[in-house]
């Protein structure tokens, strides 16, 4: 079992740099989650190590999946950064 890093909003896994997939389940947290996604998304990186960032809150209350504002902007905050890379991995 791969241990995610917590934070308020997300968890995320950074995963194994030689997988070339990610997977973001910004919706896996009830209520108005999408059916089972938080649990695919863990059992998809607990297969292949990939990297992943999972919503821990829902929708309801900061959907990260929006543009942003009064209600969103804090969880935004954290989720966008793991989207960035300082330099993009050399492919094969």
């Amino acid at each position: 079992m791969i241990d995610f890093i917590e934070k308020k909003y997300i968890k995320f896994h950074l995963g194994n740099e030689e997988v070339y997939s990610h997977i973001d389940a910004v919706h896996a947290y009830p209520p108005q989650s999408d059916k089972f996604t938080g649990e695919i998304a863990e059992g998809i990186v607990n297969e292949i190590n990939c990297s992943a960032i999972i919503a821990t809150v829902s929708r309801k209350k900061a959907d990260i999946n929006r543009p942003r504002n009064e209600k969103n902007c804090e969880a935004i905050d954290e989720y966008r950064p793991y989207h960035k890379h300082e330099e993009p991995r050399n492919l094969p």
